[in-house]
Parts: C-alpha cells; structure tokens; sequence
C-alpha cells in the first residue's frame, strides 16, 4: 500500500517565539532543519561493500558459467558464453508481491549488450551498450527473496564495479515531501552527457516520471500515471531524453541530492517529473491550456501531481514547485501570451496554488537556457525575475524565489547548458527552495 491520500494541507507557517532558545531554524511546516543530512533509508537490498562485492556471500552467476567471473569491483564476463547469463545478488528477505524494486548496476566496459533483470518479473529497460549507471525496475510478482541482476547477451564481453537496488515501496511507505515542476528541456535534460562519477542514484529520492522511456527505466501504468523509481540522471521526465546512443543529463539529480540533505530523514522526497521540452505557454503550444487538444504538456502535469497526491500517506506535503520555462515564448507578443492570467503561466502558477490542499507552496524559479545577448531572452529573464518575493512588481509572487544561472556557465547548443552547468544549477534550486521552506 503507497499510503491515503490524506495529510497534504499546506500547514500554516510555524514562527519562532523571540524569547526561545536559539535552535536549528524551524521550516514552513513546523519541522526544525536536520543537524545533519540523513545518510540511513529504508529499503536498500544491497548495502556497504556487498555492492561491489567485496563481500561476496550472495553475489552468483548463473549455471556457474566459466565465462562469468565476481571480484571486488569486477563482475565481469570474458565473452565466453554462448548463451545469455546473468551475475546477480541475492537478497535474505523477501520481497511482498506488488513491491517496487530499482536495480541499479554500474556498467563500466561493455562489447555489446548488457540488461537488468530479476527474479521477480521483467524489468522494465531496454538493453543496450551504453556505459554508466542503468536503471530497470520491476513491480514484483512473486514473495520470494529477490535476485537483482546484470544479464550479458551471448558472447558479450564487459563487467560492471557496482549494483544499487531499491525497494522503491519501502521508501514510498513513510510520509512524502513532494517537488512539483513545471518547466522545458533544460530541466528534462537534453544534450548534456550525465557523468557516472558524479550524477549518481540518490539513495532517499523517488520519480514519478512523466513519460515512458525503456532506456532509462521509466514506465507508466495502464492509465498512463507514472511508476516510482530512484532518482538517477537521466531523470524522465514528461519527454523523452535519450535513446541507445545518446542521454540527456540535466539538473533534476543534483536538485534532489542537495534537496536530500535537509529534508527530515523520515520523509522520503518525491519528483513529479514533468518538464516537456520544447513547450511553451503561446497558443498552440504544449503548455496552453486552450490549445484544441487541452495541452499536452498541462495536461500531464496536472495528471501525474493529482495522481501523487492522490496516493501520497498522510504526513506528506507539497513542498514547492520548481519552475524552468521560457525559451520557447520569447518576443514582445509571446511575452503578453506568457503573462497571460488565464492559459499563460501566471494563470497556471495561480492555479496550482489554488488546488485544493496544495496551499502555498513555495516556488524557485531557474534562470532560462541560451544567451542573453540573444535577442529577447534577456527580457524574458528580467520578466521572469518580477515574479520574485521582494521585487516590488505587480507580478510578484509569495514565497518566490528566483534563482540566476551560474555564475561559471556554458551552452552546447546554444540552448542548453553543459552538465557541469546543469549540476550547479540543481544545486543552486534545492538551496534556494531550503530558504523559502526554512523562512518560518
């Protein structure tokens, strides 16, 4: 069971009595701010140096084949085998039907295709040779141990150093503190290349994607409402970002991690992933919600929140809305189109602070992608930048932060940041949202 539904109401901003004590400084819905980051989280099958398998106790190859070989750092196979075979870690409890499981390996040197795959049901990830982490996630059928997986096609050569793998369910059991977003590719991850030494899992942090994509992982139900997985750059959101060949990283792992660090360790965070590249707020585009077709991208958005609010336990909160948009309503007319109070984005940050429950949530608003020498986008920036608290302009938002690029900063595109960019960017957001939820 994911949880009631009940608990979301925005809470009313707890105050600090002047003549207390000093202490850690109390956050918008009552909580003090962690003294340190939480590090312990339920649900993980493989834990200190068995990921690795330094210890090697339940790490097994499939049929004993010679091909496959386990060493600390190496699970390796050496091409050898004629058929498909898996390397694999057995957990000791089982797993209850229905339970959610993220296996994770780190892919370090491939000749072909490596998959995921379990004991428990199929994965959903497609195989291919990209190196790096590699999520597949299964709904499992069956209440036995779990066997979590790297399987080498025939005749491939190549090992992975490391397996992450996540009883997602575990973690969904404990009250949610939930990320809306509302925002375009430069937040979906376009052609930023994610590092593996860097953009790794976030132990703490689930997804809901917005879309499927087997190449990550990613998948919906049979109502098209996204299932939970560990958040990993890439992360899915809303659109596709990548295929066999090619990812996009993006902010959203960074955000989450340095988001992990002061959320109160019996909360786990949750992404409602819904960036969609390339919409924008004008008529016809994705994000209008009087385009002939209700807009993709806004109807997404509020299907998959409404759906995580719906199954989220009671304790949870809504706790902001990350907000990256913009670039595709450049120009003074689409500039009036973006302001606009019924389908543009005012109209929508409005209405989603105005669904009911959801209260005030805060909202940090990240600096567009391109150049501002480039015509228009520096307008659209210094629009964007009235909506902040404390601007003084009739735009002005409660709890609002907006959030500049970084001062160090670099486009591949002339669109899109670098991921070295993106990373600080993700970083600077969950900063500025820790301010706003520790404003009480």
């Amino acid at each position: 069971m994911l949880g009631s539904g009940l608990g979301l109401t925005m809470q009313a901003v707890q105050r600090r009595d002047p003549a207390a004590p000093a202490g850690p400084p109390l956050s918008i819905f009552g909580w003090p701010m962690p003294a340190e980051p939480p590090a312990v989280f339920p649900g993980n099958l493989i834990a200190g140096a068995e990921r690795n398998a330094a210890d090697a106790a339940r790490w097994s190859r499939q049929n004993n084949d010679p091909a496959l070989s386990i060493a600390p750092g190496m699970l390796a196979c050496n091409g050898a085998n004629a058929n498909g075979r898996w390397i694999g870690y057995t957990d000791e409890t089982a797993v209850a039907v229905g339970d959610r499981l993220a296996i994770i390996p780190k892919i370090e040197a491939a000749s072909g295709n490596i998959g995921v795959t379990s004991n428990v049901g199929n994965t959903s990830t497609t195989t291919n040779t990209r190196l790096g982490w590699k999520q597949g996630c299964v709904t499992a059928n069956a209440a036995v141990a779990p066997r979590v997986s790297a399987t080498f096609n025939p005749g491939v050569a190549g090992h992975f150093s490391q397996m992450q793998a996540w009883n997602i369910t575990q973690l969904l059991d404990r009250p949610w503190f939930i990320v809306l977003v509302v925002a375009q590719s430069n937040v979906a991850g376009a052609q930023a290349v994610a590092s593996p030494a860097l953009d790794t899992p976030v132990e703490g942090c689930v997804v809901f994607p917005g879309a499927t994509n087997s190449y990550t992982g990613a998948a919906l139900d049979g109502s098209g409402n996204g299932l939970p997985m560990l958040a990993l750059d890439p992360v899915q959101h809303s659109t596709l970002n990548g295929s066999a060949a090619a990812y996009g990283g993006g902010p959203s792992g960074a955000f989450l991690r340095e988001l992990r660090k002061w959320v109160p360790g019996e909360m786990t965070v949750v992404m409602v992933a819904t960036a969609y590249g390339g919409g924008g707020f004008k008529p016809g585009d994705e994000w209008n919600r009087n385009r002939a077709d209700g807009g993709p991208a806004y109807l997404n958005f509020w299907k998959q929140a409404r759906h995580v609010r719906g199954l989220a336990p009671a304790g949870s909160v809504i706790g902001g809305l990350w907000f990256c948009q913009g670039e595709s309503d450049l120009g003074p007319v689409n500039e009036t189109h973006w302001q606009s109070a019924d389908y543009g984005a005012i109209g929508m940050l409005n209405a989603i602070r105005a669904e009911p429950g959801w209260g005030e949530m805060p909202i940090v608003i990240s600096e567009i992608g391109m150049d501002p020498a480039a015509a228009n986008v520096a307008s659209m920036i210094a629009l964007q930048g009235r909506l902040a608290t404390g601007s003084g302009d009739p735009l002005e938002f409660s709890r609002c932060a907006y959030v500049p690029r970084p001062a160090s900063w670099a486009l591949i595109d002339g669109t899109h940041y670098d991921q070295p960019t993106n990373r600080q960017r993700g970083i600077d957001a969950a900063l500025a949202l820790r301010d706003l939820v520790y404003s009480g």
